[in-house]
């Protein structure tokens, strides 16, 4: 059983060194939400993505099944000599695998976005917060996950001594 604890922040400044202090804290689950992106905030979180890598892995794999289709259609399946072709013929294949590799890349990186953002989130904790519901318009918020199950009143004391001006402790549903 866990909560999140919100704290809003009226510039971005504060809110990324305190983001700092709570992940040197030993705080994983950070979060911060901004009304417009912000710098200074994105350095202060956890960054590195691995969508990038699945994309590659997916392109790999693209062009592993396009040299192995066409291989199959032409070497083995359904051999035909013609003017003594050879039955690997790897610039006849490149177009083939080159639009393999963008398919199987961009549908690797389209579900590993949905994976590792954890989309879709139909309901969220955080979306019953009155503070949550003003980070778009004029606060900036960070959410710091609280898996204790002791009262979170230490985290809520930090975040106010790192110039939090408004706290509120959000439970799960």
């Amino acid at each position: 059983m866990g909560a999140w604890v919100l704290a809003g922040f009226s510039d971005e400044k504060p809110l990324a060194n305190a983001a700092r202090g709570v992940r040197r804290d030993g705080f994983v689950q950070v979060e911060a939400y901004t009304p417009y992106q912000s710098e200074v905030v994105m350095e202060s979180l956890p960054g590195g993505t691995r969508v990038a890598l699945v994309v590659l892995l997916g392109g790999f794999a693209g062009i592993g099944t396009g040299l192995l289709i066409q291989w199959w259609c032409n070497a083995f399946n359904f051999p035909i000599n013609v003017g003594g072709r050879p039955t690997l013929s790897l610039p006849t294949y490149l177009p083939i695998c080159f639009e393999c590799m963008v398919l199987f890349g961009s549908i690797a990186g389209l579900y590993a976005f949905f994976i590792f953002c954890r989309l879709p989130k139909l309901d969220h904790a955080l979306q019953k917060s009155e503070l949550f519901a003003r980070h778009t318009v004029d606060r900036f918020v960070l959410a710091v996950r609280w898996e204790s199950a002791a009262p979170s009143r230490p985290l809520v004391k930090r975040l106010r001594e790192l110039g939090a001006s408004e706290v509120e402790e959000v439970g799960d549903p």
